[in-house]
C-alpha cells in the first residue's frame, strides 16, 4: 500500500505520488484515531463529521489511483479545509487541536497544486480561521469550553505531527533523489558536450585545411594554365575560361575558410568577392552590384555553379564595348539575376554555358533588349 501506484511507476511524478499515496494512508488513519476517541467520549456530532471524512480520503484515494492526481490533491484541499473548519466548529472553535490541520493541508496540496490553485487552498483556510474568530464573536456558533488535555489530544496532536512529518520526509527524499539524478545527467551531458566541442574542433581543423589544399592547388592549376597559354596562343579562349572558372571556387572556398564554414555561403558576400576578382579582366570600368537581402545562404555547390554562369554572362556582354553594367540580384521566390547594360545585348549561344544552366541550376536564361536574365531556385 506504500508503494508507488502502478498509474504513476515510470513517469516523472512517480516519486511525488508515492508521497501522496502514503499522506492519503495517513491521513485516514488520524481521521480514525480521531473518531474512536470522539465515540469514546460521546461526541457524536464530530463523529458524523469524520466518518464522513474517512470515506472521503478513501473515495479521494480511489481517485487518485485511477490516475487523476491533480483532481484528487485539489478536492482533498477543498473539502478537508471545510471538514476541518466544521470540525473546529463543533469543538473548541480557534482553540481547537484541528487547527493544526490547516497548515497541513496546504503543505499537502502544496506538492501538485499550481500557484493559482494554492491560492486558492490558502485563501480557503484563511476564511475558514476568519468563520472560526468571527462566528465565537458574533456568536454564530457556541464552542465548547477547552478541558485539561488528556491522553487523546496528545494521540491526535502526535498524529498530526507524523502525517505533516512522513510526507514532508518523504516529499524531501524524492527530492534529494531526483536532484542526485539531475546532477548526473548535466555530469554526462557536459562529458558528452565536451567531446562534441573536441569533435567538432577537430572538424574545423581538417575543413580549414581542405580549403586551403583546394586554393593551394588552384593556385598551382593557374600557373600551368599561364605557362600553356604563353605557349599556346590558339587556346587563348578556353584558357581564359578556365580562369574564370579558378575564379570562382577560389572566391568560395576563400570565404568558406574565413568564415570556417563547411558548405554554406553567403550569396551577397559570395558575388561582391568574384566581382572583385573579375573587374580587372573585363574592359567596362563601371560595374554596380545590388542584392535585396543582405544575408541569403547558398549551398556551395550551387554558389560556384551560380558564379560560373554570372561570369560567362558577364564576359560575353563586356565583349559588347559596354560604359557600364549593373547587375540586379533577388532572392524572393528564387534567385534572380539581372544584368543590365547601356547598349543592346547580343550573346552568342554557347553550349557549356547552355549545359550549366539547364543541367546544374536548372535555370532559364533570357535575353531582351539591354537586359539578361538568369533565374534559378
Amino acid at each position: 500500500m506504500l508503494n508507488t501506484p502502478k498509474k504513476y511507476v515510470g513517469t516523472e511524478l512517480e516519486g511525488v505520488s508515492r508521497a501522496l499515496n502514503i499522506g492519503f494512508i495517513l491521513i485516514t488513519i488520524l481521521f480514525a484515531i480521531t473518531l474512536i476517541r470522539q465515540l469514546n467520549q460521546q461526541d457524536y456530532p464530530i463523529s458524523i463529521v469524520l466518518l464522513l471524512g474517512i470515506f472521503s480520503s478513501l473515495g479521494t484515494r480511489i481517485i487518485f489511483l485511477r490516475g487523476f492526481l491533480k483532481q484528487s490533491v485539489m478536492i482533498v484541499s477543498i473539502f478537508f479545509t471545510i471538514l476541518l473548519t466544521i470540525i473546529c466548529s463543533l469543538g473548541n472553535g480557534i482553540h481547537d487541536i484541528g487547527i493544526t490541520g490547516f497548515p497541513v493541508v496546504i503543505g499537502f496540496s502544496s506538492v501538485l497544486l499550481g500557484q493559482k490553485q494554492m491560492l486558492a487552498a490558502s485563501v480557503m483556510s484563511l476564511l475558514g480561521l476568519a468563520w472560526l474568530v468571527i462566528g465565537e464573536h458574533l456568536n454564530l456558533f457556541e464552542p465548547i469550553p477547552i478541558k485539561p488535555g488528556d491522553v487523546g489530544d496528545f494521540i491526535i496532536t502526535g498524529a498530526m505531527i507524523v502525517f505533516g512529518g512522513s510526507v514532508a520526509f518523504s516529499l524531501t527524499t524524492n527530492m534529494k533523489n531526483s536532484l542526485k539524478i539531475v546532477t548526473n545527467e548535466i555530469k554526462i551531458s557536459k562529458s558528452e558536450g565536451q567531446k562534441l566541442v573536441e569533435e567538432i574542433g577537430q572538424k574545423e581543423e581538417i575543413i580549414v585545411e581542405i580549403h586551403k589544399t583546394v586554393i593551394n592547388s588552384l593556385d598551382q592549376l593557374e600557373i600551368i594554365i599561364n605557362d600553356h597559354e604563353r605557349t599556346d596562343p590558339t587556346s587563348k579562349s578556353t584558357y581564359e575560361s578556365l580562369e574564370r572558372k579558378i575564379l570562382v571556387i577560389k572566391a568560395a572556398h576563400s570565404l568558406l575558410l574565413e568564415d570556417q564554414s563547411p558548405l554554406i555561403l553567403d550569396l551577397n558576400q559570395f558575388t561582391i568577392r568574384v566581382l572583385e576578382g573579375f573587374k580587372s579582366n573585363l574592359d567596362t570600368k563601371e560595374i554596380s552590384i545590388s542584392v535585396d537581402r543582405i544575408n541569403y545562404p547558398m549551398g556551395v555547390d550551387q554558389a560556384i555553379y551560380f558564379g560560373i554562369c554570372m561570369t560567362e554572362l558577364l564576359f560575353r556582354i563586356d565583349q559588347s564595348k559596354q560604359d557600364s553594367i549593373s547587375l540586379s540580384i533577388s532572392t524572393r521566390d528564387n534567385v534572380f539575376l539581372e544584368i543590365a547594360a547601356n547598349d543592346p545585348i547580343w550573346i552568342e549561344e554557347d553550349e557549356m554555358v547552355l549545359n550549366l544552366l539547364t543541367q546544374q541550376l536548372k535555370g532559364r536564361l533570357s535575353i531582351d533588349g539591354t537586359k539578361a536574365s538568369l533565374t534559378f531556385g
